[in-house]
């Protein structure tokens, strides 16, 4: 009796593993974002070049009326990664990004440079985490700390859902987005 409860916990911990591989770096996602008084679209996506390399691409549109006064922001992010397993079900991630910031009244252009680790810890669970800095025109810098969990609906289609606490000059903000996914 021992040797047989003694193999299912063995064989259920392991189970993961037959399950677990690498997350991909090809898909889209679309989603809403809120950020404070804030809120609005994101769309971003992720093509593999090669094994080891892919395109970030990302945009966000959000609007919204923040101590009586109008804002829009725009942002795009452009740009090259680099991807590598660090495990069966985990990979480590930079990438560096050309970025455009445009408000009502300002239009900034300038770097990011981006790094995290994404694992699947499950079958349908991925969690992922990015630290994200920018340094744009005028001396203007900000940190995202992104952490965030996608759910696998199918081969193809899945969710996602995030929180991204932004430090901005002496600015700080948090937000969160939700939406879906397609892997290609």
């Amino acid at each position: 009796m021992k040797k047989i409860i003694t193999a299912s916990v063995v064989a259920l911990l392991s189970s993961g593993a037959v399950f677990a591989e690498n997350p991909t770096f090809d898909f889209v996602e679309a989603g809403y974002v809120d950020f404070d008084q804030l809120d609005g679209f994101s769309i971003r996506a992720n093509a593999s070049i090669s094994d080891n390399f892919f395109v970030n691409l990302g945009h966000e549109d959000i609007s919204g009326s923040e101590a009586g006064v109008k804002e829009e922001l725009d942002s795009t992010v452009v740009g090259l990664g680099i991807m590598g397993p660090i495990s069966d079900a985990t990979s480590i991630f930079m990438h560096m990004d050309y970025v455009a910031f445009d408000t009502d009244n300002t239009s900034q252009n300038g770097w990011g440079l981006g790094a995290g680790i994404r694992s699947n810890v499950a079958e349908n669970i991925e969690l992922y985490g990015e630290v994200f800095y920018k340094d744009l025109d005028a001396n203007h810098e900000n940190v995202e700390l992104t952490g965030g969990v996608r759910f696998k609906a199918s081969e193809q289609l899945g969710a996602y859902v995030e929180w991204t606490r932004l430090d901005q000059d002496d600015d700080d903000s948090d937000g969160f987005r939700v939406g879906v996914q397609y892997k290609f």
